[in-house]
């Protein structure tokens, strides 16, 4: 593709007009059907790949020590990714494993400078993984200028060993590693990798990133419907909105715009997370009695690894064929009331009937 089709797509996508022509669902619901129906080959090869390097986990004895190199010059700046990654650490070290989880930071350059990495969110990287680490494996980072590997190399397995010295991503293949049966025959179920500890909240996961647009609300009318349909159903618990300060601006200005939303904030129904930063808002999210999405990512990964009800509409074919997910289910260890909702018309369709079905259980808990 030339340089001037890639300036003009860049501009388009920027424009409000782009918004409104992938929003709709003529365009998005198709686009949709699309991705389900389209069979990935890249999918396959990681399958395989990841097959592989679960057969070397599965023989590894207990206590060996596990390399996992996290490289940001090749892995994405979503923290949910990073989330799912250290949690497999974790997985790892409940088993037995010494772990040792290195955040490889990029150099001062090209993706410093196109703002993938800025230092707050270095730093809430550091954060997340010294939180999750804390008793159960060693979590390092380093900057990738200065990092080498020490000479105990040989003795310790490298997790994908093959894409760290590559420079390439592991989080799909980590996903996948979730999924394999064979895995849970050996390492368990990582249902309690998070430990659920119910403290009377609903948890809502409301994104609002300039990364993958339309993984965001895609009207203010769909977040006052989402508001109304979570206070009905859930009238005694308090509704807290889980987001960044993107997602705080989002949905402060909805509210200026839709006084139905204004009211349900100034009665208390409605709310936003305690939490400052990620790495606290993963132990606040651990508490949810409830967590509903739609669409999102990100802290949503913190009820997929643990006990907590949850309901996620979700458009994202993709990921799900990754975690080898079923019906329902996206990870097939999941509970009955773990609902996955995978559908092309997730972003229009209304909650308020597939949140009724989890009413009389939250209210119990």
């Amino acid at each position: 593709m030339s340089s001037l089709v890639k300036t003009i797509l860049k501009r388009f996508r920027a424009t409000s007009l782009h918004t409104t022509i992938t929003h709709h669902p003529f365009v998005r619901v198709p686009v949709n059907h699309l991705q389900k129906f389209t069979v990935h080959r890249k999918i396959k090869r990681q399958t395989l790949e990841a097959r592989s390097e679960a057969e070397l986990l599965i023989c590894l004895p207990r206590e060996k020590s596990i390399k996992i190199h996290y490289n940001l010059e090749a892995e994405s700046p979503n923290l949910g990714e990073l989330t799912t990654c250290l949690l497999f650490a974790k997985y790892l070290a409940n088993f037995g494993h010494k772990v040792q989880f290195i955040l490889i930071e990029p150099s001062v350059g090209r993706q410093v400078s196109e703002n993938r990495f800025g230092h707050g969110r270095l730093l809430e990287m550091r954060s997340l993984g010294e939180e999750i680490a804390e008793g159960n494996l060693e979590f390092i980072g380093v900057n990738s200028n200065i990092y080498c590997e020490g000479k105990e190399e040989n003795s310790s397995h490298i997790l994908f060993e093959h894409a760290y010295s590559t420079q390439q991503a592991i989080f799909t293949h980590v996903s996948i590693l979730f999924g394999l049966s064979e895995m849970r025959s050996k390492f368990g179920t990582p249902t309690n990798l998070v430990k659920w500890n119910p403290s009377g909240y609903v948890g809502w996961h409301v994104r609002n990133s300039s990364i993958d647009k339309l993984r965001n609300y895609r009207s203010n009318n769909q977040l006052v419907a989402d508001a109304k349909a979570l206070t009905r159903v859930f009238p005694t618990k308090q509704i807290r909105i889980f987001t960044d300060d993107s997602g705080r601006d989002r949905v402060e200005i909805a509210c200026q715009k839709k006084p139905e939303l204004r009211t349900l904030f100034d009665s208390g129904k409605i709310t936003f997370q305690e939490a400052k930063s990620y790495s606290t808002a993963a132990i606040e999210a651990a508490g949810c009695d409830f967590w509903f999405q739609r669409l999102g990512g990100g802290i949503g990964m913190i009820p997929l690894f643990s006990a907590m009800p949850f309901l996620i509409l979700s458009e994202d074919f993709h990921s799900f064929r990754l975690a080898g997910g079923s019906g329902s289910l996206f990870y097939s260890w999941h509970g009955s009331r773990q609902i996955w909702h995978l559908s092309a018309y997730a972003s229009f369709i209304s909650a308020s009937k597939l949140l009724a079905k989890f009413k009389t259980f939250v209210l119990s808990v």
